[in-house]
């Protein structure tokens, strides 16, 4: 998993949470113990947090620490899942265009070498074995 993306998403929901409660950064820094510069670099995803200060700031904003963990790690995992398809529908793959006896030659040499890649092949093209 991303870690940048993560300490992100911390942030993001620790500054959700926060303002949900209606508490500015200082109100939050005083209820944890912690300096309000600290806070607003954790929203801003400037710092790797700490269990234990996360585990502070969870139970200042009155949430537990997996709730806030759990929402963090699917929103990074979301995020990493929409990244990976932009990439994908950006980049059209290439197409390779042949003859038909040229794919045919260049499938008898790879099964000759390695029919497990024919058959990994012939399986993705939907093409059932029986044994």
């Amino acid at each position: 998993m991303d870690t940048t993306n993560l300490r992100y998403r911390i942030g993001e929901l620790v500054r959700q949470h926060r303002q949900n409660r209606n508490y500015s950064q200082q109100a939050l820094a005083a209820i944890c113990g912690m300096n309000r510069s600290y806070v607003g670099a954790l929203e801003r995803g400037e710092h790797n947090v700490s269990l234990a200060n996360l585990a502070r700031i969870a139970a200042g904003l009155e949430i537990s620490l997996t709730r806030l963990l759990g929402e963090a790690a699917r929103q990074a995992s979301q995020d990493r899942v929409e990244q990976h398809r932009e990439r994908r529908q950006a980049q059209p793959p290439e197409r390779v265009v042949l003859h038909r006896e040229q794919f045919m030659m260049l499938l008898r040499e790879c099964a000759a070498d390695r029919p497990d890649l024919v058959a990994v092949y012939l399986e993705r093209c939907g093409v059932n074995f029986i044994e």
